[in-house]
């Protein structure tokens, strides 16, 4: 889903969670461009479980990135 901030996950009791690829967050120009088969880790944070993301999140983590 849209956002006014970039694209989010709808998460049915979290509202919208921004999206992040490893550790940046996506913009709508930049989503439709990752490749599913590049993730190797996808988290997701429900609000106040992070410090770092207050809101919740779906963290996204390429091979690369883990490594």
């Amino acid at each position: 889903r849209e956002s006014l901030d970039g694209p989010c996950y709808l998460a049915r009791r979290y509202g919208c969670l921004p999206v992040y690829l490893d550790g940046f967050s996506l913009t709508p120009e930049t989503f439709d461009l990752v490749p599913l088969d590049m993730l190797n880790t996808v988290v997701v944070l429900a609000p106040n479980e992070s410090i770092a993301y207050p809101r919740g999140a779906v963290l996204m983590y390429s091979a690369g990135w883990i490594r």
